[in-house]
């Protein structure tokens, strides 16, 4: 009992270091942190780790379960809205000139969930690893998924940037996406012979009001207004948030895994 104690404490310490490091136990199977959770694809995951707010912390199987979950009801509850789409409000200067418009957004709702449509390897892929040490780069962007009929120009993507970072502090950087390096090891838990490192990033979807103003021929004011979502990949101190799962397979081919990052 006192040896559990003390490993425990030993990783606890180590999953609250500054540097973005995690590491397994130290032997596979030995507790909670360490489990066999079969998947659709046929991959076995034996270990995760989720970055929240760039903070790494290992999960239980208990804790793993429950997100894998909420992701599914989350997928379903998208899915049957996949009808109901957002519409624009009527245009209040309908004959005007196409030229001299202004946006602005205004975030109505946040949502932070796991896309696993985004899942890339990270790592090589293994055979009887006893651990898997992690670096790797992935980049992310942030994507408008609804636009309610409104082009996204330049003008309007800087309008709904301002507006997300102002709310929430979610931002887009100068460049079209960030990369990040992410340092760890892992430990496979030998069920199947082969491993790699999943990753999969948390989203911020954030859902809003896009305002277009007109200035040009003559006429002002409130052209029309189109409801808008967006999502962000989250990074701090330079790591993205969301969950690095350790995955075994039987044959160890590329097509067993996500795509490579």
């Amino acid at each position: 009992m006192k040896k559990r104690l003390c490993m425990f404490l030993a990783m606890l310490l180590i999953l609250m270091m500054v540097t973005p490091a995690f590491a397994a136990s130290a032997a596979p199977n030995e507790d909670e942190y360490t489990f066999a959770v079969e998947q659709e694809n046929g991959l076995t995951i034996c270990m995760a780790v989720v970055v929240e707010n760039g903070i790494p912390r290992q999960l239980t199987k208990a804790e793993y379960l429950e997100i894998k979950e909420k992701t599914k009801a989350n997928a379903l509850e998208a899915n049957n809205n996949d009808s109901v789409k957002f519409e624009k409000t009527a245009r209040y200067e309908t004959n005007a000139a196409r030229r001299g418009f202004s946006y602005s957004f205004a975030p109505s709702s946040k949502e932070i969930v796991t896309d696993y449509t985004l899942a890339r390897r990270i790592s090589q892929i293994f055979k009887n690893a006893d651990t898997i040490s992690v670096t790797a780069t992935t980049s992310y962007t942030r994507s408008v998924t609804e636009s309610g009929g409104l082009t996204m120009t330049s003008n309007a993507l800087a309008a709904l940037d301002a507006g997300v970072k102002a709310e929430y502090s979610f931002v887009k950087t100068a460049t079209s996406s960030t990369s990040t390096s992410v340092v760890g090891v892992l430990r496979p838990a030998g069920i199947k012979p082969y491993a790699a490192v999943i990753f999969t990033p948390n989203l911020a979807k954030v859902q809003g009001v896009m305002t277009e103003y007109l200035s040009a021929m003559g006429s002002s004011g409130v052209y029309a207004r189109y409801n808008c979502t967006v999502t962000y990949a989250n990074m701090v101190g330079g790591n993205w948030d969301g969950i690095y799962e350790c995955a075994e397979s039987y044959t160890g081919v590329s097509s067993d895994f996500p795509p490579p990052a």
